[in-house]
């Protein structure tokens, strides 16, 4: 009975539980997902090995042994998750997270205005258009400043 109440709750659970590490670790899913694995693999590996030691004879009592514990651990694992789970990102997957950040953010800030300040105020490049592409604008007259790369044509053997 407690096999069967705890598969239940695990089944309505179970999709939760891999959703919830993939909403908590944002960009780091691939490697909780992998840890999440590697740990399923581990248990595979070492369950059977418990089930050997605590029913060595296979008589029905050791198995209801057995799957007694197994309900428990999955209702208590079960239990722990549903108390602490979050769908919440966790503060390491932020991009505010440590100092560096802010550091860098400042250091590039400080460049941008001595470059600024060295050219005299004037900018020298703008966003042109919704997908970020930034094109060289000449300050002193507005004209759009047009870099061409020339290639040579070459011609390839053919081999039939």
């Amino acid at each position: 009975i407690v096999l069967i109440a705890s598969t239940c709750i695990l089944g309505f659970n179970s999709g939760g539980f891999f959703k919830s590490s993939q909403i908590v670790s944002r960009q780091h899913s691939h490697f909780t997902l992998a840890n999440i694995s590697f740990l399923n693999c581990v248990c595979m590996l070492i369950v059977p090995l418990l089930n050997e030691v605590i029913a060595p004879e296979n008589e029905p009592h050791d198995w209801a042994k057995v799957l007694f514990i197994h309900g428990i651990i999955l209702n208590l694992s079960n239990a722990f998750f549903c108390i602490f789970a979050s769908a919440k990102p966790a503060s390491w997957t932020l991009d505010t997270f440590n100092g560096k950040n802010k550091r860098i953010a400042a250091a590039i800030e400080q460049r941008r205005k001595r470059k600024e300040k060295e050219s005299g105020g004037e900018k020298r490049g703008r966003w042109n258009n919704k997908r970020g592409i930034i094109s060289p604008i000449d300050a002193t007259n507005n004209k759009k400043r047009i870099n061409t790369i020339k290639i040579k044509s070459v011609e390839l053997p053919s081999v039939y």
